[in-house]
């Protein structure tokens, strides 16, 4: 997909204005880059944040649309920021474009960052999922999950969960319900096509408070 990442690169050049001619700030001679795909400020909103005009609101839209793309192709390290950032194709504000050029500068810096994908001949299947707890502005909660057969993760997911959850014991609750379907779907596919599957593992972080 590095044909791919170029092309949503060179989208970001035409309207990114605080970007130099090449499209990215430079220091030195080394590109400008960032070493993760959101800022630790993704979730955080302030609602009088100036919006963006017709014009950029429209070039948002159609980056964070080619970004989800590449997420689920080939791209899974950039789900959560592409997760929130669906979430504010509406209106999207100065605060919002802030965010999707962290994300573009990660991106440059790991255009050719591959996923690689392997199976043992175990038979296992093993889930790994995660809930942090009332993190967008709306008080609801987040899922996370994936799933690798030894090596890589061919389905990854990053969503805003759909129920308000009073604890984040609850909100593990949730996402174990968001995610179940996918589970024992991959399970029934990868026996149809002709795999032994011998376990089928959840792992999940179910307490409270860290231990």
């Amino acid at each position: 997909m590095v044909g791919y990442v170029d092309e949503i690169l060179e989208a970001w050049k035409k309207v990114d204005q605080s970007a130099d001619e090449d499209g990215f700030k430079t220091v030195g001679n080394k590109w400008k880059t960032k070493s993760s795909a959101a800022p630790e400020n993704l979730f955080v909103l302030n609602e009088d944040c100036k919006k963006l005009d017709s014009v950029k609101a429209t070039a948002f839209h159609n980056i964070v649309a080619k970004a989800l793309y590449i997420t689920k192709q080939a791209r899974p390290d950039i789900s959560v920021a592409i997760a929130f950032l669906m979430t504010r194709v509406r209106q999207p504000d100065q605060d919002d474009w802030s965010k999707l050029s962290h994300l573009m500068k990660y991106l440059h810096g790991t255009r050719e960052l591959p996923l690689i994908l392997g199976a043992n001949r175990m038979g296992i299947v093993k889930w790994y999922v995660d809930a942090s707890f009332a993190v967008h502005p709306n008080m609801r909660g987040h899922t996370g999950g994936a799933i690798t057969l030894g090596q890589g993760c061919p389905i990854v997911t990053s969503t805003k969960q759909n129920l308000n959850t009073r604890s984040l014991t609850e909100s593990e609750l949730v996402e174990m319900d968001d995610l179940m379907p996918s589970i024992l779907w991959m399970r029934q596919f990868l026996k149809a096509q002709g795999y032994d599957i011998n376990e089928n593992i959840l792992y999940q972080y179910n307490k409270s408070y860290p231990s």
